[in-house]
């Protein structure tokens, strides 16, 4: 995502923030988004909780800007307003063909695994058989996902003030929408194939890593940030 920011600033020989307020939230009329947190919405915040002890507590806001991957503060509002976009064709916004490039497949780990990449969203068949868009993330104290379901017609934002696993999923929808669900035992179409390794290639591999997230984070790092192979 970082890449695909630097590219676009490198193209459009703008500050990939000022390109998405033009390009994006102007156009939507995304009033209340935006990566700089100025004074009015550090008021317009929601307060986020911490759990310990079986008890919540209240934490102090900490913007997390990692742009562009991280960093966007918005409102049900405005989300409803890019989630609205997305399902009309792109009207008054960008081209039908842009829009259809956006949410089609543009990469995979595995096919098989039946999630793909698209241009900002992944993509998966849902119990009807029918390709669902969705994003999630999150920051200090927050997590937030989108599901868009352009066969039917329909897309749902959750943000919850609490940075733990997200209370509601995209198969919580189609429980509520009444869709059975699409999963089966059937042995798979192509069955995995060991990779052949070289001891000595694993052996190089080994050592303590660190996400690139947390790097960029600029604060001090601590063993709960390593991960050792």
């Amino acid at each position: 995502v970082s890449l695909a920011g630097y590219a676009i600033e490198l193209a459009s020989k703008t500050p990939f923030q000022e390109y998405v307020r033009a390009t994006v939230l102007r156009p939507l009329g995304m009033r209340a988004t935006g990566y700089s947190v100025i004074d009015k919405q550090r008021r317009d915040v929601a307060v986020a909780y911490s759990y310990s002890n079986s008890i919540h507590k209240p934490m102090e806001f900490r913007h997390t800007s990692i742009d562009p991957a991280v960093g966007v503060l918005t409102t049900g509002s405005d989300m409803t307003r890019l989630m609205r976009a997305h399902l009309s064709g792109g009207k008054k916004w960008v081209s039908a063909r842009t829009l259809k490039l956006m949410h089609e497949p543009q990469y995979s780990d595995d096919p098989r695994l039946g999630l793909w990449f698209t241009c900002g969203f992944w993509r998966m068949m849902n119990a009807r058989n029918e390709p669902d868009l969705f994003h999630y993330g999150g920051a200090f104290g927050f997590v937030a996902q989108v599901v868009i379901l352009p066969a039917a017609d329909l897309a749902v934002f959750v943000a919850q003030n609490r940075d733990t696993e997200l209370g509601f999923h995209l198969g919580d929808l189609e429980t509520i929408l009444g869709w059975k669900s699409n999963s089966t035992n059937a042995a798979p179409v192509e069955p995995p194939k060991r990779i052949p390794s070289d001891p000595a290639h694993l052996e190089s591999l080994a050592g303590t890593y660190v996400p690139g997230r947390d790097l960029s984070r600029g604060r001090p790092l601590t063993t709960n940030d390593h991960m050792y192979v």
